[in-house]
């Protein structure tokens, strides 16, 4: 015997659209740390505006790494350069998981790892925007300091 299927409504398919929109949109990421259930959120624009100012050293030292880096950035290298700076690290990750700085301190090398990696997959093209306008930046005035000889 056949059975009916019920075609979808507008409704649910507009909702389940806007649903994936907004996955698009906002990135989060959902991982289990310490038996917890952590959402690795994506800064929201004035967050990152007002985490910015607090990490321009991190900020420096990133840009560094990635315009020494001619064959792209390893992500060994990635990682090594998070350990070197993980105060800053920690800070910006405990920002995007809405957890203390003290959630870090039971967590065993995988699980840093792992949220590391989460954190960097949500966020990271906020780094590289302005990685990417530093390096720019020097450029320019590596460009607009050099002299031309004629004859």
């Amino acid at each position: 015997m056949a059975e009916r299927v019920k075609p979808e409504s507008r409704e649910s398919s507009a909702a389940e659209k806007a649903a994936e929109d907004l996955t698009v949109i906002f990135p989060d990421a959902s991982i289990t740390i310490a038996g917890e259930k952590i959402i690795v959120a994506e800064y929201p624009f004035i967050q990152w505006l007002e985490l910015k100012p607090l990490h321009t050293e991190f900020l420096g030292e990133l840009a560094e790494l990635v315009g020494h880096s001619e064959e792209g950035l390893l992500i060994d290298d990635l990682m090594e350069f998070f350990e070197n700076q993980f105060q800053h690290v920690q800070a910006l990750i405990s920002a995007s998981i809405n957890k203390p700085i003290e959630f870090f301190k039971p967590l065993k090398s995988a699980e840093v790892d792992e949220l590391t990696l989460s954190w960097w997959s949500v966020n990271k093209h906020f780094f590289l925007r302005s990685v990417q306008r530093t390096l720019r930046k020097q450029n320019k005035v590596l460009l607009d300091g050099q002299t031309s000889s004629k004859p």
